[in-house]
């Protein structure tokens, strides 16, 4: 055990009931930050919250996991790297895979990637909606933010129909340019099948 100044530092092996039964421990056992350092200079940071940041000071918000990538504001901003193997060929196989889950079993609750502007505002999300989370169903759904706000654009229903600017999309592809149900002007068009548009149906081909 180190003491220096007001931070204490613990690092042992030991069957410890009080850290669950731990048997390797390195922190703080007063009410300090852990600090990971090298070349003198702190790498990581564990506060007093639980939040475990990397190249940064932890913020004060509600993510576990803080990472700033090591390129600088004007250099590389890659900032997390994540690898894996799998000769997994099937949808739905385990390839390597990133997984996002909410716990909350409410019906239509959502699982999302915001990004964001410098300021920390969304700019953009994707959504997986939770429809039926027993079945493990869902919707995915894209927002955008604009001059007119922030909005669901697009939707990819369970069932496979796609919505544009309609949320509830009724056929393969359902779009809707206005809320009064207008339909959409169209530039060109390459494309076999029946569109719902607004409540009308049309069949295209090419044009």
């Amino acid at each position: 055990q180190a003491v220096n100044g007001t931070i204490q530092g613990t690092f042992g092996s030991a069957h410890y009931s009080t850290w669950g039964n731990a048997v390797v421990f390195a922190g703080s056992q007063s009410n300090h930050p852990f600090k990971i350092l090298s070349g003198n200079a702190v790498r990581a940071t564990f506060d007093t919250g639980g939040r475990l940041a990397i190249n940064q000071d932890p913020l004060g918000n509600n993510f576990a996991f803080q990472v700033t990538g090591l390129g600088g504001a004007s250099g590389d901003a890659r900032a997390v790297y994540l690898k894996g193997a799998g000769a997994h060929t099937t949808i739905g196989g385990t390839g390597p895979t990133l997984v996002l889950q909410n716990t909350n079993s409410t019906a239509n609750n959502i699982v999302k990637l915001s990004f964001e502007s410098a300021s920390s505002g969304e700019t953009v999300s994707i959504n997986a909606i939770n429809t039926n989370h027993s079945s493990h169903y869902g919707d995915m759904a894209f927002n955008t933010r604009g001059s007119s706000g922030y909005s669901e654009k697009m939707r990819i229903m369970a069932n496979g129909n796609v919505g544009i600017g309609r949320p509830s999309p009724g056929a393969k592809l359902d779009i809707r340019q206005s809320t009064n149900g207008d339909s959409p002007t169209f530039k060109r068009i390459s494309v076999y099948g029946l569109f719902v548009l607004g409540a009308k149906h049309y069949l295209f081909c090419t044009v």
